[in-house]
């Protein structure tokens, strides 16, 4: 009767862990190249998207495109429109921070049930020394409440990538 228990246990336990998806497999490490041979970032973003990049004389913008219409935006150059979600496109503003290199800004898509966030760095003293005159921007819309965390997650390791960036070539 013992073992009989033991072995449910066991099994109610394992069959917890199946259907459940790790880290490792919601995420895929993503290298985001200019004319693919300029290294710009190497990143893990969320699985099963498809890539559009353009390449245009001040820069380079990528969208990460996904099947539920969320995407992630990743912009390097100058001639952008910024902040890419304003109000008067209908997009609300939620939380809004300044730090010393960057601007991030959250909020709700114009549906009020989708989620966009972007992080927009600026021009700064470091970056410019670090010969660097383009700072990236990179973003997120149209995502899902149960999708945020990846996509927000997702945001952080691209920030982290590009402070790390401007301290290398600083150094």
């Amino acid at each position: 009767m013992r073992k009989g228990f033991t072995l449910l246990i066991i099994l109610i336990v394992v069959s917890f862990g199946f259907g459940q998806k790790t880290k490792r497999e919601k995420f895929v490490d993503y290298v985001w190249k200019y004319e693919e041979s300029i290294l710009l970032e190497e990143v893990e973003v969320p699985v099963k998207f498809k890539e559009e990049t353009r390449n245009y004389r001040e820069g380079i913008i990528s969208y990460l495109k996904y099947k539920d219409d969320s995407y992630i935006i990743l912009h390097r150059g100058g001639m952008m429109k910024l902040p890419f979600f304003a109000e008067r496109d209908g997009y609300t503003t939620e939380t809004k921070e300044e730090f010393a290199d960057r601007t991030v800004r959250c909020g709700k898509s114009k549906n009020k049930q989708l989620y966009w966030c972007e992080v927009n760095f600026r021009r700064t003293a470091e970056t410019i020394k670090a010969g660097l005159p383009f700072p990236s921007n990179f973003a997120f819309d149209k995502v899902k409440k149960k999708n945020l965390k990846l996509f927000k997650e997702a945001l952080n390791s691209l920030v982290l990538q590009e402070q790390k960036r401007v301290a290398k070539r600083k150094n």
